[in-house]
């Protein structure tokens, strides 16, 4: 679903499933986004992590660690 998405949009240049091994520092923790994707934004690129794309967008069917590093990307990207 996702790469069919990628692949429609004109903006996405690149995309990448990432491997287990690719880890990102949170405040929570080490993290393994799912995906990394280069986007042409205002000619400019922009370089973004996707780190869940599970099939639903409903909250009540993520674990609880999960949903906590979710809201701390959300207070992360707010206080930016």
């Amino acid at each position: 679903m996702f790469a069919s998405a990628f692949e429609k949009s004109a903006d996405v240049k690149v995309y990448a499933k990432l491997p287990a091994w690719f880890k990102i520092d949170t405040p929570l923790g080490r993290y393994n986004p799912d995906w990394a994707v280069l986007v042409n934004q205002d000619e400019d690129e922009k370089l973004y992590f996707v780190v869940e794309s599970k099939g639903s967008i409903s909250d009540e069917f993520l674990r609880p660690a999960e949903k906590a590093k979710i809201d701390c990307g959300r207070q992360h990207f707010k206080a930016l």
